[in-house]
């Protein structure tokens, strides 16, 4: 099912998902995302997600921009199915659109994903191919030590997109990440770079239940969010 909200900034997003649970709102800045097993979007036979997709927005090449959210994740059987099983677990993503003569499926521009060990990681992808024939892996630039499963966390990332020479720095609970630059971020051929964020998995036969909460979300912008670097998520009511 879809259908759209918008988002306090004035953006409307696409709401994915394959049941009446997949996701809830309590306010225009506070969400419950929830997939499980076996869950289907109907054009999607080996994935399943619950997510929001921004529809208008437009992310910049070359320029210097950040983007920020609060979130807790919650995992059952635990945080390590997918990863473990050869799959994928993502929370928060940036995705290009592709051109007309690029391969499908290319992974997208950076997001951050759940690892085998339980780690929270950010993988970014990118490439100067015009058009797009070889799929690349995404590379881990950076990943956490001690990511609480069931506890609110506050991401913040700053970028700019550049196929050839861009950069990233993610910072989590004030501490930094990974902080790298004259990386490929972004495709030639993109054109469209979006914000989506909530739950990605597959493959849909993993047996889990996951829950994820949003609060304060700030989409892709080039005003400055480094205020948010630091503070403390606050003691948000899940719903």
């Amino acid at each position: 099912m879809w259908r759209p909200q918008t988002l306090g900034n004035g953006n409307v997003y696409r709401v994915l998902g394959a049941a009446t649970y997949s996701v809830k709102a309590c306010s225009d800045q506070a969400w419950r995302f929830e997939t499980r097993q076996g869950d289907q979007i109907t054009y999607e036979t080996d994935r399943t997600r619950a997510e929001m997709v921004d529809l208008n927005g437009s992310v910049a090449y070359g320029v210097d921009q950040w983007a920020a959210f609060d979130f807790r994740v919650d995992l059952s059987p635990g945080p390590l199915a997918p990863a473990q099983q050869g799959g994928w677990l993502l929370f928060g993503q940036l995705h290009q659109t592709a051109g007309a003569s690029d391969v499908p499926g290319a992974s997208p521009i950076f997001s951050f994903n759940m690892q085998a060990d339980g780690e929270m990681g950010l993988a970014t992808n990118g490439s100067t191919q015009n058009p797009l024939m070889t799929l690349a892996p995404s590379t881990i630039r950076g990943k956490t030590s001690g990511f609480t499963v069931g506890k609110w966390h506050r991401s913040v990332v700053r970028f700019r997109l550049d196929p050839s020479a861009g950069n990233i720095a993610w910072w989590l609970d004030g501490m930094q990440i990974t902080n790298v630059s004259g990386i490929p971020l972004g495709f030639a051929t993109d054109t469209r770079a979006y914000w989506q964020f909530g739950i990605y998995t597959g493959p849909i036969g993993v047996p889990m239940t996951a829950v994820a909460h949003y609060a304060n979300v700030f989409p892709p912008t080039t005003a400055s969010l480094a205020s948010r670097i630091g503070a403390a998520a606050p003691p948000i009511r899940a719903i």
